[in-house]
């Protein structure tokens, strides 16, 4: 099993019995068909599936450190969300506080990308000096072979 079954394995334990706990009426469980539960179920669990496609894509193609710095802003996201449909209220610190997570995102995401050209550059000058060094070897090699019998 990869350890994304795991986690989703272990986390839907726990949620069964914490929501166990909480509510003991099985009248409370019964889903009926098409209801506003039901969608919600359906929902989350395509909503899931999509979001974690969508992380291992960014792993496949940045990294892990691409797919973790997003997390801080599923919280912006949330904010505006309540905000938009729910009615929260907003608040100046929460304002203060996203733009401050996005800058820190985008500093922090230019920061690895000059820092991922600068590796790139660095592999790309040992490997041509050590196709130097191959040619070489081959060169001084190839008449010690020709004079053996």
């Amino acid at each position: 099993m990869s350890i994304t079954t795991w986690i989703s394995v272990v986390g839907a334990a726990q949620s069964a019995i914490f929501a166990v706990s909480l509510q003991h009426k099985a009248s409370a469980w019964s889903i009926k068909m098409f209801s506003a539960n039901f969608w919600c179920i359906i929902y989350s669990g395509i909503s899931s599936g999509v979001l974690i496609v969508l992380q291992f894509w960014c792993m496949k193609k940045k990294g892990p450190v691409f797919v973790a710095i997003f997390n801080p802003l599923q919280t912006v996201m949330v904010v505006f969300i309540a905000y938009s449909f729910l009615g929260e209220k907003l608040y100046t610190g929460s304002i203060v506080g996203g733009v401050i997570v996005i800058i820190g995102l985008y500093v922090f995401l230019w920061g690895k990308e000059i820092d991922q050209s600068h590796t790139n550059s660095a592999q790309d000058q040992s490997s041509s000096h050590s196709d130097l060094i191959m040619a070489a070897k081959k060169e001084d090699v190839a008449p010690l072979l020709e004079k053996e019998p």
